[in-house]
């Protein structure tokens, strides 16, 4: 099967597209090329759209002002989703239309997501976000769920929809993160967008621990407090000074990823690396000075400095990345075929993560938790 990274794409045979029928011929080469299972206009709903891939419905337009984009998604484009959730009884995740020059993202309330200028960035997103399961890192699961991703774009949406529609623990949870992130940040960082990025990244956080230790076949309102009751049975306080409770209040939103984060499988690693340096806004990290180790420098520093039963602090600790190549470095010191012994529970208990930051700190106890499930019952 061949990748994405293999796949050259020619942006300027796009552009000099001089029909719909160009466009679409253009990118059906790519999810052929892929392997991507899709349903071409004749074998799809009777409205005739131009794909469908999964849950997510897709059009080709052709030198089409956005006005009249927009008139089409108001009537065409309705069409398309009310005749898809008679025939599934469900809403497709989104409508995008594709002109040669833009992306256009729209909701299932017919809202425009997002507008992406076509660019072989915004391609890889878009194709890497409506392939189906795999296993898969760091890099790859922040192109599916990353700040440039149609899922966060849809999320961030109705984040921001219940946020301002709802003025309970939704307002309570902001005004303790203002206040905590207030003590680090200026004041003029620690604001709505900021906070809707954390909350986002606690849901997807909250919802892959569920998925992975939980391994409930759908997701219910109680989920995340089962989850929190588990962890502190054994131990571990999982959701401390957690400011995105409100989350839960979104429960379509949280079904939603759920189905979508069931079929994919990660890596032992850190997994949230890089979608965690996305959720702080790049001109507030500058300003902070905040400066992310690269993994692999993380990694050549353990291999030359640690050695078992060291006690170890990372003051700073981000996503986790020094303290997950701590415990890869824990690991190698022992075969597993029986119960570890008392030296390995001392080194993994010798390795700490401090932050100021709350979202730092989930981040950094999932990244660990993740790679310590195949000790899950030495945990």
């Amino acid at each position: 099967m061949t990748v994405l990274k293999d796949i050259i794409i020619d942006l300027g045979q796009l552009k000099r597209a001089s029909k719909e029928f160009d466009i679409e011929h253009w990118f059906d080469s790519i999810f052929d090329q892929l392997d991507l299972e899709y349903q071409a206009q004749h074998r799809v709903l009777e409205g005739r759209p131009d794909c469908l891939i999964g849950d997510v419905i897709i059009d080709y337009k052709y030198d089409i002002t956005e006005k009249e984009i927009e008139n089409w998604v108001k009537t065409k484009g309705s069409q398309y989703i009310n005749e898809y959730f008679s025939t599934r009884s469900k809403y497709p995740t989104l409508l995008i239309v594709i002109s040669e020059e833009f992306i256009f993202y729209y909701n299932k309330d017919l809202i425009l997501q997002n507008k992406r200028e076509i660019t072989k960035k915004a391609i890889i997103s878009l194709v890497e976000s409506l392939l189906g399961p795999k296993i898969i890192d760091s890099e790859q699961f922040a192109i599916l769920f990353g700040v440039n991703s149609p899922m966060y774009i849809l999320a961030y949406s109705r984040l921001d929809r219940h946020f301002i529609e709802r003025k309970g623990d939704e307002t309570v949870c902001f005004q303790q993160w203002k206040k905590h992130f207030s003590l680090a940040y200026h004041d003029e960082d620690v604001g709505k967008e900021l906070f809707l990025r954390h909350s986002y990244l606690s849901m997807l956080l909250k919802l892959i621990l569920y998925k992975e230790f939980m391994e409930p076949n759908e997701y219910a309102r109680d989920s995340f407090k089962e989850l929190e009751n588990y962890f502190e049975l054994l131990g571990i306080s999982l959701f401390h000074y957690d400011f995105f409770r409100w989350v839960i209040n979104v429960q379509d939103l949280c079904d939603d990823f759920f189905g979508k984060l069931k079929l994919i499988e990660f890596e032992a690693t850190d997994i949230f690396r890089a979608i965690y340096q996305e959720m702080i806004i790049a001109g507030v990290r500058h300003r902070l000075g905040e400066y992310y180790t690269p993994e692999s420098l993380c990694r050549k520093m353990v291999e030359k400095e640690y050695k078992l039963g060291m006690r170890v602090l990372d003051s700073s600790c981000g996503s986790g990345t020094f303290l997950i190549e701590t415990l890869k470095k824990i690991d190698d010191n022992f075969t597993f075929s029986h119960d570890p012994p008392q030296e390995w529970f001392d080194a993994v208990n010798n390795v700490f993560g401090f932050d100021i930051n709350p979202i730092a700190i989930l981040t950094s106890k999932a990244n660990m938790l993740l790679y310590l499930k195949t000790h899950q019952e030495w945990i």
